[in-house]
């Protein structure tokens, strides 16, 4: 037997509940996990995707309408149908939820561009975080005041990592140069 079966041969006894010593553990398996499921279409809906969920999970975030159309709004629940709340028009998503914060990004018209934006669970609460030098960008995540995503760069074309601190003026682009 190579050294490479053997070692592959020990690490699968080890990860199958032998010890170092080859004596088996006698603890017995965990209970599987109980989990819950909560639809949050609502049926006069043509169409619903979650994308996005807060860390205590109270806030879910995506998009309503129907997606391979375009024809589709950023929303947020709040863990019912009933609860869903539109954020903006046409053309937009919740793409990250972070408590009383929401991403994502809103559909420029007549183009493929959108930019990021960041919401504070209502509609009146837009931010554009949309930095200049950029013909598009996408907010995707959020955690406390520090928001990610992603823009393509005006003069290379080309897609750049992105940070801000809930201003557009505070963009960072993380892009390494040379890359």
């Amino acid at each position: 037997m190579n050294r490479r079966r053997f070692l592959t041969f020990a690490s699968a006894l080890t990860l199958a509940g032998c010890g170092g010593g080859g004596t088996p553990t006698t603890s017995p398996a965990p209970p599987p996990a109980a989990y819950t499921a909560t639809l949050l279409h609502e049926s006069a809906m043509p169409g619903s995707v979650a994308d996005a969920v807060s860390a205590d999970g109270a806030v879910q975030g995506g998009r309503i309408g129907i997606p391979l159309l375009g024809e589709y709004r950023a929303v947020i629940w709040r863990g019912t149908p009933a609860s869903a709340l539109e954020l903006h028009g046409k053309n937009s998503a919740v793409t990250g939820a972070d408590g009383a914060v929401q991403v994502g990004y809103v559909g420029l018209e007549g183009g493929d561009s959108s930019r990021a934006v960041l919401w504070s669970g209502s509609p009146g609460s837009e931010v554009s975080l949309h930095p200049s030098g950029f013909t598009s960008s996408t907010a995707k995540a959020v955690a406390g005041n520090i928001q990610v995503g992603e823009g393509r760069n005006l003069a290379t074309d080309k897609l750049h990592g992105l940070l801000w601190r809930g201003t557009a003026g505070s963009a960072v682009d993380l892009h390494p140069a040379g890359f």
